[in-house]
């Protein structure tokens, strides 16, 4: 179930990032995947059954996630990259430049909670990982 949750977690945070291509090959998507949206808009089955499906759809490449990040566009400054260092459980570091956390405030990595915040962030976006900023 915890596999499932963090799968659909991993494409919600990449679907942010990176643009998704839906692919219809002919045979479209399967009525028992249709059956499982419906059922479980109406509240009729599992959070499990409909993860199940999603992956169904990712793993036979029926939804696919592009790897390229998107381009940025407008005033906002965008600073693409990936991620060489960690400062504390709201900042990280792109390009040199210091990039904070829109919406999260945790304290500074010498604080009490500092050390578990900073292991957070370490764990959900690992060094290296791409990176969009705005």
């Amino acid at each position: 179930m915890m596999k499932i949750i963090i799968i659909a977690l991993f494409l919600f945070a990449f679907g942010t990032m990176f643009s998704v291509t839906v692919t219809a090959d002919g045979s479209f998507v399967p009525s028992w995947i249709k059956n499982t949206a419906l059922f479980y808009g109406q509240g009729s089955t599992s959070d499990t059954e409909f993860l199940n499906a999603i992956k169904f759809l990712l793993e036979n490449e029926i939804i696919k996630i592009d790897s390229e990040m998107p381009i940025c566009s407008g005033t906002a400054a965008c600073i693409p990259g990936k991620i060489p260092s960690i400062v504390d459980g709201d900042t990280i570091k792109v390009h040199g430049k210091s990039v904070r956390f829109s919406l999260a405030s945790a304290p500074e990595r010498n604080d009490a909670g500092g050390r578990e915040a900073t292991e957070f962030v370490e764990s959900i976006c690992p060094l290296g990982s791409p990176v969009m900023t705005f």
